[in-house]
């Protein structure tokens, strides 16, 4: 086993289904120091492993440790449906993402950012789209510099416009 290639793979499909170390922790059943030690390529006990695959059950052990791993856009809503009758995982998997989360994973995977949008254009869109509704969307906007073009909204002052970097 690829520690580092396994390490790399599995903190990857932790952010895709937008948990923080804790709440993957929970999911698995394993404490947060576990999870670091896991994403830090460490030694990882059997039982751990075996967790880890149980959860990702739509993974071999050999795609595990490849190099490259393609993540479905859906990932969080296999997980809920396969483990529908486990309570504790559906809660934790059926929480509204952040919108970080929603914009890079969700709103990105159409063409609604193609073209400039206004901070209420994209709120009424995930709303519309997703059923998730963010109260406050513009601070967080304005962090995502590395994903999104933002620009001052010319027809009305101190407000940005935004579009997916082409």
């Amino acid at each position: 086993m690829d520690n580092e290639v396994f390490a790399k793979n599995i903190k990857n499909l932790r952010e895709h289904l937008d948990l923080s170390e804790q709440k993957f922790a929970d999911l698995l059943e394993i404490s947060r120091s576990t999870v670091v030690n896991i994403e830090a390529g460490k030694n990882i006990k059997s039982d751990t492993i075996n967790k880890l695959c149980d959860l990702f059950y739509m993974y071999s052990w050999k795609q595990l440790n490849k190099e490259s791993i393609k993540i479905d856009i859906d990932l969080k809503e296999q997980l809920a449906n396969h483990f529908k009758d486990k309570t504790s995982f559906v809660t934790i998997l059926n929480t509204r993402p952040t919108l970080g989360y929603a914009i890079e994973f969700r709103v990105f995977k159409t063409n609604f950012l193609n073209e400039f949008r206004e901070t209420n254009e994209i709120r009424k869109f995930i709303s519309e789209k997703f059923n998730w509704y963010y109260k406050s969307m513009s601070k967080k906007l304005n962090t995502m510099s590395d994903l999104l073009e933002i620009k001052k909204n010319t027809f009305k002052g101190g407000t940005y416009v935004y579009r997916k970097k082409q």
